[in-house]
């Protein structure tokens, strides 16, 4: 199980515990204990359920957090045998024994008992691994499903890296037998294909890419994959039909129907021998695809992202009518926080600096005076970026922070360098409604901006031509932000911020 779901000894007897990852005082602030009441599920091979329920809190001795513990189940999670590469014949059985429990849970749920954590990353089984040992007392494929709140809180508890890699299992939008079957779909990709199917690299694209269904189908990405599992395993992951569109995702119970036609059918009978040159054409033809549905994905959310700007360009065209087209549109594709935990937000708001996406930051916040300071850097930045593109005639004007590092810290006579690097986030509350996050990052400005606040740079009233700064490490700041949970979405209320100026033209 994962490091933080964990067996141990209490008063002589072996419990399941959940690292809260918080300590004494903190749990008690965050009103972690009502967790105690909610229960969890056991389902059996068979369909027959068994309710877990927790059984009360204790301290871990050697990090003296506080962790929720109940009766012990001796199982591992779902989640780590369907990326085991070597366990893929186990892991299709794994899959079969999951849906079949996810389906049973369904019928069950009602006031008391909540919907379980999606994905296989809430569930363990009794496996292989667990079913020789001498205490046995669960038969093979017996899942486990933690109370959601529990699971939750692990996951938060491991950071923005934890959170990813849950969320590559669970479409954001889709709930019931759609969510299973979704899930269901990114596990069988994993299966066969070995690779997730959705590998952006944060959660918000990872959301957006299930969304709009951005992903290689399984035949590219797997040459010799079975043709009819790999458009099954796709229809499983579609996106969201538009209005008029006919549903395609498969039924949990069409899924399991499917692989299940020959229980023992091993995974490599879903594979068919090529040849090289064919693998060949199979590879070729999966570069094009990726080339075509990056211009494609890119240039759909390059104008989803500067729809204010477009339809504020053709309202100084067209008519009256056309403003209300455009301001109807731009509401409804800004963008939210919906769906994400505190610590995305926290970090979303933070990467959009890089971006320069003041939306997207807005987004973050309760109110735009909350970020008004950092908002107003970011417009300004953009506004000089485009400056100097048009009066110098520059090809690249802008550079995000940590680009520039990582491609050696180039010149910068030609590239306006700008963002956020060494960004540290660490929970120092999180409740149901509230929380408080300490952030510490490194903010690279402008040069231009450093001037502004410390007067001009030495001879630089001498020079016949304007020589933009350089850039440099403006700030190391340290902001204590409050969080608030309103209207489904969790936002930053507020951010008190200390900020220590380094040298501005020191040599970098």
């Amino acid at each position: 199980m994962d490091k933080r779901i964990y067996d141990y000894e209490l008063d002589g007897k072996i419990v399941l515990g959940f690292d809260t990852d918080l300590k004494a005082h903190t749990f008690a602030q965050a009103k972690l204990a009502q967790y105690i009441t909610r229960p969890g599920l056991i389902v059996y091979p068979d369909g027959e359920t068994e309710t877990w329920l927790t059984g009360g809190v204790s301290e871990r001795t050697d990090t003296h957090t506080m962790v929720i513990w109940g009766p012990s189940f001796p199982a591992e999670s779902v989640a780590d045998i369907i990326e085991d590469p070597a366990r893929e014949e186990e892991a299709l059985n794994v899959l079969r024994y999951w849906i079949r429990a996810r389906m049973v849970y369904e019928t069950l749920l009602d006031e008391e008992l909540e919907a379980p954590y999606p994905g296989p990353s809430g569930a363990f089984i009794v496996s292989k691994n667990f079913n020789s040992r001498s205490d046995q007392s669960y038969p093979l494929g017996t899942i486990f499903f933690p109370p959601y709140r529990l699971i939750r809180r692990t996951v938060d508890a491991g950071g923005q890296r934890e959170i990813i890699l849950n969320n590559r299992w669970v479409h954001p939008d889709l709930e019931g037998s759609s969510e299973i079957s979704f899930a269901a779909g990114t596990m069988l990709y994993r299966i066969f294909c070995g690779v997730d199917p959705f590998t952006n690299t944060t959660a918000e694209l990872i959301r957006q890419d299930m969304r709009e269904g951005v992903f290689v189908p399984p035949h590219l990405m797997k040459p010799g994959l079975d043709p009819e599992l790999s458009a099954f395993i796709s229809k499983a992951m579609a996106r969201i039909p538009h209005p008029g569109e006919l549903p395609q995702r498969p039924s949990p119970s069409a899924i399991l129907e499917f692989i299940s036609s020959n229980y023992s059918r091993p995974v490599s009978s879903w594979m068919r021998s090529l040849s090289h040159d064919e693998v060949s054409r199979i590879n070729q033809e999966r570069e094009r695809f990726n080339k075509n549905r990056s211009f494609k994905v890119n240039t759909r959310r390059f104008m989803i992202k500067h729809t204010t700007a477009i339809v504020t360009l053709l309202v100084a065209i067209v008519s009256v009518v056309g403003f209300a087209n455009g301001y109807i549109q731009r509401q409804l594709s800004k963008p939210n926080t919906l769906g994400m935990s505190p610590i995305e937000v926290v970090e979303t708001y933070y990467r959009s600096f890089g971006d320069l996406d003041h939306e997207l930051m807005e987004a973050c916040l309760t109110h735009m005076r909350v970020g008004r300071s950092d908002i107003d850097m970011v417009i300004n930045v953009f506004v000089l970026s485009r400056m100097r593109m048009s009066y110098e005639y520059i090809e690249l004007a802008f550079m995000q922070a940590q680009e520039w590092i990582d491609s050696g810290r180039p010149s910068l006579t030609e590239v306006i360098v700008f963002g956020i690097t060494d960004l540290d986030i660490r929970v120092l509350y999180m409740g149901e409604e509230e929380a408080h996050i300490d952030v510490s990052y490194l903010l690279w400005i402008p040069g231009t901006f450093i001037r502004e606040a410390e007067g001009p740079p030495p001879m630089l009233h001498e020079l016949d031509e304007y020589v933009p700064p350089p850039t440099a490490g403006a700030a190391t700041n340290h902001d204590m932000l409050r969080l608030v949970y309103q209207n489904d979405m969790w936002r930053i209320a507020q951010i008190d911020r200390n900020s220590e100026m380094l040298p501005a033209y020191r040599d970098l």
